[in-house]
């Protein structure tokens, strides 16, 4: 009898199954691909930096070398230089070549020959300083210092807390006063004082003298008398307070780190007067009240004078000078875009043929052997 095996029917994969296969193929294949992805980005960043830093060094290098080997410089500052460079077009002549970035972030750096085709070095320049090193002598003389416009060094007025002192054969008063000057000042000036008075008791011919003085290191007055004015019946209402305004005809300068006291003393002893102060003090450190009674002036720091002082104040001129001289060294400080952030690069040279140059403009703000030419 023979025994027939029948095999076991083979189950197919169910719909369930098929669909949760395909569903983490396509996760696997899609984070795959969004891998592949982004290491490709990735690496065109970085080939697109390299590139960037590359094409920089080669750039700045290729300033450095062609400076080394300058004859003449004919321009330079801050952010350009223009000099005389051996045969790089192939006439068999001095070329002049320039390198220069405008000054605004994101402008390139540039080069050109001959004043022709401009080629660009560096796409987008945050920063670029030229600083030289060279044995230089001005052709001319320095250039002046600017004196401002006539300000107002400062105003003591508060009618909220006033007191009068009696001004008279042996009671003196004054104010010492120093401006809040800009940074770069030089000097300063006084050119006008107001000061508030009232003459009660003061008859003609009775007179005050107002006078100007260099203040000592502790705030108290030089005897040195810059400018004497006097205050006279006629400046006045008879028994009203009043301004009385005057001018200093010469005015004397003062280093900007130095203070000046004006002092109010009875010349003419006839009658008396008042002068007002506040019993407040708006700026200790450069303003506080003088007294003195005989015995020599001493200061009342809580109080001020009620007045007002005009003066004008000197800066360093921003004009040009000429300079004639050597470059013998330069160095290059460049900042520059790359891929949303900077890169920086410096780079110096020296000059090995000693380009000269004559009567050249150079900015007095321009930095030469570390210092500004102009100062």
């Amino acid at each position: 009898m023979t025994r027939t095996i029948h095999p076991k029917p083979r189950h197919a994969f169910t719909l369930i199954e098929t669909v949760l296969a395909m569903t983490i193929g396509v996760i696997v294949i899609g984070t795959v691909t969004a891998s592949i992805q982004t290491m490709t980005i990735h690496g065109a960043k970085l080939l697109e930096v390299d590139k960037t830093r590359s094409n920089a060094s080669v750039s700045l290098f290729q300033v450095r070398s062609e400076l080394r080997l300058a004859t003449q410089t004919s321009a330079f500052s801050n952010n350009a230089i223009t000099f005389t460079h051996p045969d790089v077009t192939g006439d068999s002549l001095p070329d002049i070549i320039n390198y220069q970035w405008s000054g605004t972030p994101g402008d390139p750096l540039t080069r050109s020959v001959n004043a022709g085709t401009t080629q660009i070095l560096i796409d987008s320049v945050s920063n670029l300083v030229f600083s030289y090193a060279a044995t230089i002598a001005p052709d001319d003389t320095a250039a002046s210092d600017v004196e401002s416009d006539e300000v107002l060094f400062f105003a003591i007025d508060d009618a909220s807390a006033i007191n009068q002192h009696i001004l008279n054969s042996t009671s003196a008063t004054g104010q010492y006063f120093k401006p809040i000057l800009p940074p770069d000042a030089t000097s300063w000036k006084v050119t006008r004082i107001f000061v508030y008075v009232q003459p009660s008791f003061f008859n003609f011919p009775g007179t005050i003298q107002m006078i100007l003085h260099t203040a000592d290191p502790t705030g108290l007055p030089l005897n040195d008398k810059l400018n004497v004015a006097n205050i006279t019946y006629a400046d006045t209402t008879a028994n009203t307070a009043v301004w009385v305004e005057k001018a200093v005809p010469t005015p004397h300068s003062f280093q900007p780190e130095q203070g000046a006291c004006i002092t109010l003393e009875q010349k003419i002893p006839v009658g008396s007067a008042t002068v007002q102060f506040q019993t407040s003090n708006p700026d200790p450190g450069n303003l506080h009240r003088l007294r003195n009674d005989g015995s020599g002036w001493y200061k009342r720091p809580g109080s001020s004078l009620w007045m007002y002082a005009y003066g004008t104040y000197m800066t360093p001129g921003t004009g040009t000078r000429t300079y004639s001289g050597t470059l013998t060294s330069v160095r290059i400080h460049a900042t520059y875009d790359i891929s949303g952030s900077t890169d920086r690069l410096e780079n110096a040279t020296d000059c090995i043929n000693r380009p000269r140059f004559s009567n050249l403009t150079i900015p007095l703000d321009m930095e030469i052997n570390g210092a500004t030419p102009g100062v």
